[in-house]
């Protein structure tokens, strides 16, 4: 299985974005997303077992989303 490429690439931005984003402008989201109706997905721990190597292409993208 290939270890590298586009879709490895968008799993660890979407990991790093799931780990590292917080706080009080998503807490509607959280909560929407926490519903047994939703899948309850925004309760499930961030997948950073697939991803044991950062890159740190990754804070670069991380911190143009905090504009």
């Amino acid at each position: 299985m290939k270890k590298s490429g586009p879709m490895r690439d968008c799993a660890k931005l979407l990991v790093s974005l799931h780990s590292t984003i917080g706080g009080e402008k998503l807490k509607v989201v959280h909560r929407k997303y926490s519903d047994p109706q939703k899948g309850a997905v925004a309760v499930l721990p961030p997948a950073k077992y697939l991803m044991p190597e950062s890159s740190s292409s990754d804070t670069r993208v991380l911190k143009g989303l905090d504009k």
